[in-house]
């Protein structure tokens, strides 16, 4: 069984590594991949520090370091 499955929201953490800014951010999972260790799927919540250049809706792969919460559906 998967690590994450679809369906499941993990809050995963983005970094600006020009600036050290981060935020947490909910996805809704849809698929992932316990091999290479990345989880992908649906982004949940509306960005501040990556306003430009993340939206809700967007699809995205993060990796499994970067997962700071996980809430199983």
């Amino acid at each position: 069984m998967p690590r994450y499955r679809a369906d499941d929201r993990i809050r995963a953490e983005f970094k600006d590594d020009r600036t050290g800014e981060s935020e947490g951010l909910w996805i809704k999972v849809d698929d992932c991949d316990d091999r290479d260790r990345l989880v992908f799927g649906w982004l949940e919540s509306d960005p501040v520090v990556f306003a430009g250049r993340l939206k809700r809706g967007d699809h995205l792969g993060v990796s499994f370091k970067d997962v700071r919460e996980h809430k199983r559906k």
